[in-house]
C-alpha cells in the first residue's frame, strides 16, 4: 500500500525512548484537520456536558504532533476531523469513567450530555460512510461501559487481555478501518484481529509507561487499593519496585 496522505518524520528529530525502535513515524499532511476535530469536541463537551474532567491529561493534543495524525496517518482527509473528534471523546469519556471521584461536580449532566455527543457522532459518520459506520457503531456500542471500572487482576496476562480486548483496541481498529476506508472480508476478520493484537498490546504498555507518573500521583490521592496500569500489576505480582516493573514492561 502506497502512502498518500502522510510524510515520514526523520527519526533523528525525536526520542522514541526505546519504545518503537525500527518503526517509522509518519504524520498526516493535514494534521490541522485533526486539531480542528479535537477543538470541536472540547467545545461541544463544554456545551453539552460541562467543564473538562479535572483529571484530564491532555487528550489528543501533543506538544508537537496530535494523536490522530500519527496514530492514523493515512486517514482520508475528509474523515480526519470526525475521527479526531471521536478519539477525543473517547479520551474524555475515559477520564470521567475511570476516575469518577476526581470529577464529582465537574459536569452539568454528564450522561445525557455524552449521549447527545454520541448521537451526533453516529449521525455524522452515517452520512459519510453508512457501511463502515455501522460496523464501527456495533463495536463501539458493544464495548461502551462494559468492565470500565475494573482495577484488580489475577496476573499480568489477565491485565493485558483486559486492556487489549476490553479497553479500546477494537474501538480504535474499527475507527481506523472507517477512517482509511478499508474493507476486511468477513472470512479474514478473525485473522485480522489476531495479527493486530501484538500491536495493541505494545500500545497498551507504551501508554502505561508514559502515563505512569500522572496515574501514580492521582492514585495516591484516592482511597483505592489497586490501579489499572501494567506497571502496578507487575509490582504486585512479582513484589518488585517501580523501576524494575518499568524495565519488565519494556521487555514485554
Amino acid at each position: 500500500m502506497g502512502y498518500q496522505y502522510s510524510h515520514l518524520i526523520d527519526p533523528r528529530s525525536y526520542d522514541s525512548q526505546g519504545l518503537c525502535d525500527g518503526i517509522p513515524l509518519r504524520v498526516h499532511r493535514n494534521a490541522d484537520l485533526a486539531e480542528a476535530g479535537i477543538i470541536r469536541l472540547r467545545n461541544d463537551w463544554r456545551r453539552y456536558v460541562g467543564p473538562l474532567p479535572l483529571n484530564s491529561f491532555g487528550g489528543g493534543m501533543g506538544p508537537v504532533y496530535n494523536f490522530p495524525s500519527v496514530a492514523i496517518p493515512e486517514c482520508h482527509p475528509n474523515r480526519l476531523e470526525i475521527v479526531s473528534y471521536i478519539t477525543e471523546f473517547g479520551f474524555l469519556h475515559d477520564d470521567i469513567v475511570d476516575k469518577p471521584k476526581a470529577n464529582e461536580g465537574a459536569a452539568l449532566d454528564t450522561k445525557s450530555g455524552r449521549e447527545r455527543i454520541r448521537s451526533n457522532i453516529v449521525n455524522e459518520i452515517m452520512s459519510i460512510d453508512p457501511l463502515r459506520a455501522k460496523e464501527f457503531i456495533a463495536i463501539w456500542t458493544k464495548g461502551f461501559g462494559v468492565g470500565q471500572d475494573r482495577t484488580h487482576f489475577i496476573d499480568f496476562d489477565d491485565y493485558l487481555h483486559y486492556r487489549v480486548v476490553g479497553r479500546g483496541s477494537f474501538f480504535m481498529t474499527s475507527l481506523t478501518i472507517f477512517g482509511m476506508c478499508l474493507t476486511i472480508p468477513p472470512e479474514e476478520k478473525e485473522e485480522f484481529w489476531r495479527i493486530t493484537r501484538p500491536a495493541w498490546a505494545a500500545a497498551v504498555l507504551t501508554n502505561d509507561l508514559q502515563s505512569w507518573d500522572k496515574e501514580w500521583r492521582l492514585f495516591q490521592t484516592q482511597d483505592e487499593t489497586d490501579m489499572a496500569n501494567g506497571i502496578w500489576v507487575l509490582m504486585k505480582q512479582y513484589s518488585i519496585e517501580i523501576d524494575d516493573a518499568k524495565i519488565m514492561s519494556y521487555k514485554d
